[in-house]
């Protein structure tokens, strides 16, 4: 099984992208250090709960979504469509389960 730590830095790189964020502008918007935001990128780095938040807010959602995301999978186009702030198809139905 792959680390959910890189699951979510493959999850961060492709939600950026489809923001239109190069990885430098990202960084500097959620004020992370460029080689810190490699390094969770490339799943090297464990994020806390802060740097999490910063990821979550940058991309327009929460920081649950953003684990969710991670969880379930990037690289379809629900996930690039969460980068620009809609929430995918499953993010809806996992909130509507949460509640309950």
């Amino acid at each position: 099984m792959v680390p959910l730590r890189v699951r979510l830095g493959q999850t961060v790189r492709e939600l950026r992208d489809a923001a239109g964020f190069s990885q430098e502008a990202f960084a500097a918007h959620i004020r992370v250090h460029r080689t810190s935001m490699s390094s969770i990128e490339l799943g090297k780095l464990n994020v806390g709960l802060n740097t999490l938040e910063q990821l979550a807010q940058g991309l327009e959602m929460s920081a649950w979504e953003l684990l969710r995301i991670a969880e379930v999978g990037a690289g379809s186009a629900d996930a690039a469509r969460a980068g620009r702030g809609r929430r995918p198809p499953y993010s809806r139905k996992v909130a509507d389960n949460r509640d309950r």
